[in-house]
Order: C-alpha cells, then structure tokens, then sequence
C-alpha cells in the first residue's frame, strides 16, 4: 500500500505522481468509478460528471487501485492499493444495479412534464431520456497538473463553523489533474471553487471521437 495525505504544493505532487507512474508501470486501467451513481453529460467532445464528492476510483489490471480524494484546490489524498471486497459492493448502482464506470453505463431518466404556467402535472411522470456511453480504457502515457500561483479562496473551520478565506497569491498551488491515454482519452479531475467547496468535476475529452455516447429524447 502506497499512501500520501493532504499533498498541498504542485511540487510535491509531481514528485508522487512519478512515483506512482513506477509503481503502476505498463498496467491498464479496466474502470474508473466513484460511489457518486452519476449522469454524464455531453458538450461538444467533453463528457462531463459535474458535482461529484465520493473518492475517484481508478482500478488497473493489475488489481490495485489508486483512490483519489481532490475536492479542493491545492489539497489532495492519493491511496495505491487493492481494494476491499466491501469498497468493490460499493461501486455498484442503487438504481442500475450494476457497476458504476464512467466510460461504460446506461441511464434512464425520469421527470414530469409541466403545463403552460410551468406547473407540474403530477400524473406525466415518465422516463424521459436515455444516455448510454460506452469506451475503451487504455494505458496512462502522463499526468499532467494545473498548477497555479494566483490567490484563491478557502474555507476553514473554527472549530464550530466555518469562514471563508484568502490564501496569498505567491504559492505552488495546483487546481487539477488529468490522466492522458495512450488511445488519447483525457480524463481531468477539477475541484470546483470555495463557492462549491467539497465537490469535483469529472471532465473526460475524447479529441479523437472513439467514445460511443448516445442520448435519446423520450417523447
């Protein structure tokens, strides 16, 4: 078991990240998942899971998995480990059933339809969309970091509530992380600001369209 907690400067995140290159060597990655059951959405070549808090799970073919906890800027857990039995129960979907992966997965969507006023019709609730996606995971070629030195704003406890900050501009910060592909995937983890403290952004762009996503309107 690797494991570095609350890594807070772009440098010492280059340095884990080699060494986790190392370790990890020529394994694929078979899945990425969190237990945030989530829909993705796409915008010209970016697939985006927006508002997510789980840690990101990212399993290789090795068996071990690297366990990211990144909600906030410049502050980050990494694990490198195989996962337990449990963690594994817990990738499974509420609704679906089956395991979360979000280059592989299947969503129907339900809602009510609203009158002219915008009220809702309590009796129109239906399944009103289906959004499949459907890709192939490969190797990591590199990491690259969004480091930054400009000042930005945090919370922080006072031991029974929390206020928001300024951290000096000046340091080795950083504000995501993206995995590159040797099939050219690009997957970016991106903790949204001090507004949204405590959630992430999973950004998956796929330049050379090999990802099959599919969203279908039910009329």
């Amino acid at each position: 078991m690797y494991k570095w907690e609350d890594i807070q400067t772009k440098t010492e995140l280059e340095f884990v990240l080699d060494v986790l290159k190392e370790k990890i060597g020529d394994s694929s990655i078979k899945r990425i998942y969190s237990l945030d059951d989530a829909i993705p959405r796409k915008e010209n070549n970016k697939i985006e899971y927006t508002t997510l808090e789980d840690p990101l799970y990212i399993l290789f073919d090795n068996d071990y998995c690297l366990i990211i906890e990144f909600t906030n800027y410049s502050s980050i857990y990494l694990d490198y480990r195989k996962i337990t039995p449990e963690e594994i129960k817990q990738g499974v979907g509420n609704i679906s059933n089956k395991e979360i992966d979000y280059l592989n997965n299947y969503n129907e969507i339900h809602g009510w339809d609203f009158d002219e006023n915008r009220n809702r019709i309590e009796e129109s609730f239906r399944m009103k969309e289906i959004i499949e996606i459907h890709g192939n995971y490969d190797k990591i070629n590199d990491v690259q970091i969004d480091g930054f030195n400009d000042s930005y704003e945090k919370w922080i406890s006072n031991g029974s509530s929390s206020s928001m900050i300024t951290i000096p501009a000046g340091g080795d910060y950083f504000k995501s992380i993206k995995l590159i592909l040797n099939n050219g995937i690009e997957i970016s983890m991106c903790p949204q600001d001090a507004v949204m403290d405590g959630y992430y952004d999973l950004i998956i762009e796929d330049k050379n369209s090999i990802i099959n996503y599919k969203s279908e309107e039910i009329k």
